[in-house]
């Protein structure tokens, strides 16, 4: 969010789009299944490519030298498409299971969404670490580059 030079509170917002648009969206796909009694091929052929589309564009629209409002949309992208495959998950695991077994099966699932996002957080840790130092002495001026570890 320092790239866009934003306060806490909109740093706060940005944080939480993903949070409020995929619980926003997920009833709204609830009732879709409900009406058009299939959700594999909602979560397959519409899901998968907007989260696609979400991601790419937002590869694409990184950095400075863009818009917010378009990383903004990009992020309402990824948190439609994710509120949509969490449901379609969960129903698929469901379907796949006999009653006793489903608060087995669905537990099972959140502890592998959660151990992979664990992963992605620790790789993601591990990068920062090795090129945020290198960058931020390149970015520095000259008279502040000896004050590189204090900042």
């Amino acid at each position: 969010m320092a790239v866009y030079n934003l306060d806490v509170r909109m740093t706060g917002y940005m944080t939480a789009i993903y949070t409020v648009g995929s619980c926003f969206w997920s009833p709204i796909f609830g009732l879709w299944i409900r009406y058009v009694k299939e959700f594999k091929y909602s979560c397959l052929f519409f899901a998968f490519p907007l989260m696609t589309l979400g991601a790419g564009l937002m590869i694409h629209f990184r950095g400075s030298d863009s818009d917010i409002g378009y990383v903004i949309m990009c992020q309402i992208f990824i948190a439609f498409a994710g509120g949509m495959m969490v449901i379609g998950e969960q129903m698929a695991v469901m379907c796949a299971s006999d009653r006793e077994g489903i608060s087995m099966m669905i537990s099972l699932v959140s502890l592998f969404s959660n151990l992979g996002g664990v992963i992605g957080y620790a790789v993601s840790a591990a990068i920062s670490a090795n090129t945020f130092p290198q960058g931020l002495r390149e970015a520095l001026s000259e008279s502040a580059k000896d004050q590189w570890a204090t900042i």
